[in-house]
């Protein structure tokens, strides 16, 4: 009996020892020996992946001698011995960096990119995550204002397009959603949302922005210009559930504004002043001397336009908030089990801006889902659902906007009549509104409802085959609606206008790949992927606007009488493409790459649809070589990376291969009965693939036990058959232009970063990266035949061979004449001087030179004082800056952590687009508000102000001309942040895991180069792209649009 005892105890003790086997335990540890948490491990053999712990701890079950650990997508491997039940490993932070792992290949991306970690993005009180992406070398970030959510302008290593948007492409959890081309449009062209305004900052897990040909090769044309991919966040295996909630409050306004508006009393004297000036010219040589004079003439007929003597309405300050307010909550739910992982997260953000009336509020919904069907099949589910509402207003330059009316409105007009009413009447003309009553009439609305979502499976097929597919969709549903009011703006004369659009964007996307991968011999790794992919995009819209609504009736499409206009359009396009990779790494020191792939898109010409693009690279990792010691030389990571191909680029729109008509002409606006249908747009069957040929060049280092790191990258960019918009001669009728391949444009640039970690002692930290970037780009080749190589002109920009694209091109302002007070130009006419000089000028010409026009100014350049016989010139400038640099500064000690961030660009300019207006030089006098500057202006006993003789109608200098391009350098303090993170002796007694409390200022301070730069040069006008120009014409292109704001926040985040 006590024998079987025995044997049975035994039996058991092997089947124990078995089972501890089983159960494979493990610590990570970075190299400093400070817990690494949330790092992926991935026991190969059995199909299992888990993350670390915050105590870098992880543990799998089932495992048997021969098994391979994977840490981190490859950084290191071990395999598993009979006594490896607890396993202590050091890793590497920066080579942790370094991994990228894209959503639908299982290779690590070996290109060109940068990453924002999801600290970087916790509870940001900015209403899109955009906001962050112009602190990454080699992308230009500008925002089209302060109206939450709206459209921003993004360009990755320079323009490389004409047509449409230059914007990269955002992919988020493996769905592709488009270029914000259309994602979402209000009705007025000059607010748009953002493409990715829809998602919460606090459900992403990392945002990598791809930039080189890598990005292209593998998700083909719509990557051409970029890729940014966005990684919401997910549970992790056998973790117990956990919550983290967020609340933040913040106060905001302008970030940036020097604009100084005359009050009354100012107005006045200004208007004397321009009195003077139109004596001054006829004649009356004392005219300035008599300034009291010309003043009390100006005020009477100021009383006569209505002005009580004593008004003195701040316009501004009437249209905007006391208090503007930013809130947001979040609540994340993560966690998990042996089998199963999932994440649950939803927020609200409301942002109520500067301009009353006006709000943007966002709620959300994320649902992450992970489960492991068997040892060989993995589940996984992505979705959330976002629903946007704004109320705003007209924006843009139209009176009927109240943020220009109230730019631009006469101080002398109160706000409200006696009786308490609205004054409506007594604004000095018909073409102008109270703002404020615009504000309580009017409004603008939109409501975007967004449902996304993607599904995978991965099968393991044995240890070295994986296939995936991914299925995503976005269905986008946005219902805009828009009043003016029957008495008062732009509706008064129609008897009210409604407005309203219905937008439905869908995309699809299926992708399907097969990864090999294979260690053989202890020295060489291959992966091979081959894959196919398909993508649709549709979208659909239906515009009606009705007129002449009766008093009191409620604003919608029912109440009114008459339809001005009923409109509708639908879009599709389809792509299909093949994909192949390859990587092969031969001992862990030269890893030889290579892609190919086919696309067919049905956006182009019938006998072009197919196109095939190509890369290849090269890495190789020095610092595995002998000969660096590290040592000696202390270098302990070095590698070098070369690649090189060619992509693919399209227009994103079938528009340009279609020959069609459209039923645009509105009886209602052309006095007849029938609408008419004509020809709007030649088609081209011959239209091809835009192909990009991108060289790079990078080196990544670590020296001092890494405590300094860093990389640089050089590029060469070479975009050949730019697909862009050709003018037809007026003979074809109806269409006016078509699209074509026309040209060509290099980008070259480099982009340099450096991380240290300063100090790590005593629980003190001090970290620093700091980043630079250069990119300029010059056009080639166009072909559209021109008499002077002049073509896309707009925006003060144009486009030819040897220019940068969207080079300023305008009349050459040459200051004013001490002696005249006259403004001049700078001829730049050659013919002319030549003539000039040879003392054979036209009669015509003659004559300017004898009224004193046309003459040698002090530096002994050809000048005119009538700009009619000055020719434009480019400028030799952008709106896209040449350098950018960032600095970040860090540091910690015990629970507190503080950090600064500075950012600049420089070597470019911004236009004021409407200076025109508010420095008008007399031409508005009495009729518009201008900048108090112009009190600066010439006269006799002042020879040498800024500005030149005020002398009302009579003038031009007015008018757009390099008087207004404004240089836009700046340094501006783009965040300061300040946490507490409480220890857990202070909140072990509540229950909750940590407590971190936190303070923090953004955009709080614009250093500006030119003290005569009014307006924030961040600024985007969406406007450009539809009005049928090159979207980057929009940059530095200020019209109106409601100001960049700074923030001050205060907020919590618990975690239990």
């Amino acid at each position: 009996m006590i024998k079987a005892y025995n044997k049975i105890i035994l039996v058991l003790c092997l089947l124990l020892y078995q089972s501890v086997f089983g159960q494979i335990k493990g610590i990570i540890k970075w190299e400093d020996d400070s817990f690494a948490k949330n790092v992926e491990v991935e026991l190969l053999n059995k199909n299992q992946i888990t993350q670390t712990d915050n105590h870098g701890y992880f543990s799998f079950t089932n495992s048997d001698k021969g098994d391979t650990l994977v840490i981190a997508r490859g950084i290191k491997q071990i395999i598993l011995q009979e006594t490896d039940t607890l396993i202590n490993i050091s890793l590497e932070r920066t080579k942790l960096d370094k991994i990228v792992v894209l959503g639908f290949i299982n290779t690590p991306y070996k290109g060109a990119y940068s990453i924002i970690r999801d600290n970087e993005l916790e509870s940001m009180p900015q209403a899109s995550i955009d906001d962050k992406l112009g602190v990454i070398p080699g992308v230009s970030y500008s925002g089209s204002g302060g109206q939450p959510g709206s459209a921003t302008s993004v360009i990755i290593r320079g323009v490389s397009s004409f047509t449409g948007s230059s914007n990269p492409l955002y992919v988020i959890d493996g769905v592709p959603i488009g270029k914000g081309l259309d994602s979402s449009s209000l009705l007025d062209s000059y607010s748009s949302f953002s493409p990715i305004s829809n998602l919460n900052p606090n459900s992403i897990e990392s945002i990598v922005v791809l930039k080189d040909i890598a990005a292209a090769s593998m998700y083909g044309a719509a990557g051409a210009n970029g890729v940014i991919l966005i990684k919401t966040k997910k549970g992790k295996y056998n973790q117990k559930t956990k919550f983290n909630f967020i609340s933040e409050i913040g106060f905001q306004d302008i970030a940036f504004d020097k604009h100084q508006w005359m009050n009354s009393e100012q107005y006045m004297d200004w208007g004397a002043m321009v009195y003077a000036g139109k004596e001054y010219i006829g004649g009356r040589t004392d005219a300035f001397l008599n300034l009291a004079s010309y003043k009390q003439q100006f005020i009477e007929n100021m009383k006569k336009n209505g002005w009580d003597g004593e008004t003195s309405t701040n316009w501004m300050k009437e249209v905007q908030r006391n208090k503007s307010v930013v809130k947001q909550y979040s609540l994340n739910i993560t966690g998990g089990e042996k089998n199963f992982l999932f994440y649950l997260g939803g927020s609200y953000y409301n942002n109520e801006p500067l301009v009353k009336g006006s709000t943007f509020q966002r709620y959300s919904f994320n649902l992450g889902l992970g489960y492991r069907l068997t040892e060989k099949i993995n589940l996984n589910f992505n979705g959330s659902i976002t629903n946007l509402n704004t109320h705003t207003y007209t924006q843009g330059g139209s009176f009927s906007s109240p943020w220009s009316s109230s730019w631009t409105l006469l101080p002398i007009y109160p706000v409200y009549n006696p009786d308490g009413s609205f004054n409506i009447q007594n604004l000095g003309g018909n073409q102008w509104y109270n703002p404020v009553e615009l504000l309580n009439s009017d409004y603008l609305e939109g409501d975007n409802t967004t449902w996304r979502s993607s599904m995978s499976v991965m099968y393991k097929l044995n240890k070295e085959i994986k296939i995936t597919s991914d299925f995503g969709m976005q269905y986008q549903n946005l219902l805009e609606k828009s009043w003016w009011n029957q008495n008062s703006g732009n509706g008064k004369s129609r008897n009210g206008l409604f407005q309203q659009n219905k937008n439905r964007v869908i995309d699809y996307s299926w992708t399907n790949f097969m990864n090999y991968k294979k260690y053989l011999f202890d020295k060489h790794d291959l992966s091979v992927d081959l894959g196919i992919s398909f993508e649709e995009h549709k979208r659909d819209d239906q515009y009606t606007s009705k007129f002449d609504y009766p008093e009191y009736s409620k604003p919608n499409l029912s109440n009114g009488t008459n339809i001005l206009q009923s409109l509708g359009s639908d879009e599709t396009w389809r792509q299909i493409s093949y994909i192949g990779r390859i990587n092969y790494t031969i001992d862990k020191k030269y890893t030889f790459i290579a892609g190919i792939r086919r696309d067919g898109n049905s956006t182009f010409g019938k006998n072009n649809k197919w196109g095939n693009f190509w890369d290849t690279g090269f890495v190789w990792n020095l610092s595995n070589e002998n000969f660096i010691n590290v040592e000696k030389t202390k270098i302990n990571d070095l590698k070098l990376r070369l690649n090189y191909g060619i992509a693919g680029n399209t227009p994103m729109t079938e528009w340009g291969k279609l020959y069609y008509y459209k039923t645009l002409l509105k009886a209602e606006s052309y006095g007849s009965g029938e609408s008419a249908l004509y020809f709007q747009s030649a088609g081209n069957d011959n239209l091809k693939w835009e192909e990009s040929h991108q060289l790079g060049i990078g080196l990544y280092f670590g020296i001092f036990n890494n405590k300094i790191t860093g990389s640089f990258d050089y590029y060469n960019k070479k975009t050949n058959d730019l697909i862009s918009i050709v003018p037809l001669p007026y003979t074809v009728g109806g269409a006016n232009a078509y699209y074509a391949n026309v040209g060509s444009i290099r980008n070259r640039g480099f982009e340099l970063v450096l991380k240290s970690e300063v100090i790590n002692k005593n629980k003190l930290i001090w970290n620093i990266e700091a980043s630079a970037s250069y990119n300029k780009s010059k056009i080639l080749r166009l072909n559209i035949e021109t008499s002077d190589g002049i073509n896309l002109e707009g925006y003060s920009k144009a486009l030819k061979v040897g220019k940068q694209a969207g080079e300023y091109y305008t009349w050459t302002w040459a200051g004013v004449d001490s002696n005249t007070g006259y403004g001049m130009w700078y001829v730049n006419d050659i013919e002319l001087e030549t003539r000039f000089k040879e003392g054979k000028l036209t009669a015509s010409e003659q004559a300017f030179v004898n009224d004193g026009k046309l003459y040698y100014d002090s530096k002994g350049k050809l000048v005119t004082t009538d700009k009619s016989i000055a020719k434009k010139e480019f400028q030799g400038s952008t709106a896209l800056p040449i350098w950018q640099a960032s600095l970040y500064n860090q540091l910690s000690y015990k629970g507190f952590t503080f950090s600064i961030l500075l950012t600049g660009s420089f070597d470019y300019k911004v236009m004021d687009a409407f200076t025109n207006v508010w420095m008008s030089d007399g031409a508005y006098a009495g009729n518009r508000n201008q900048e108090s500057d112009l009190l600066d202006s010439w006269t006799p006993q002042n020879p040498n102000a800024e500005n030149p003789l005020q002398i009302g109608d009579l003038t031009s200098t007015n008018s757009m001309s390099s008087r207004f391009l404004r240089r836009a350098d700046h340094i501006r303090l783009k965040e300061v942040k300040l946490s507490y993170t409480f220890t857990q002796n202070i909140i072990k007694t509540i229950g909750v895991e940590s407590i971190t409390l936190f303070i923090r200022g953004t955009n709080l301070f614009t250093w500006a180069f030119d003290k005569k730069l009014k307006s924030d040069p961040d600024i985007y006008s969406t406007g450009a792209l539809n009005e049928g120009y090159p979207d980057f014409y929009g940059r530095g292109y200020y019209d109106f649009t409601s100001p960049i704001m700074k923030i001050y926040s205060f907020g919590i985040s618990v975690n239990f």
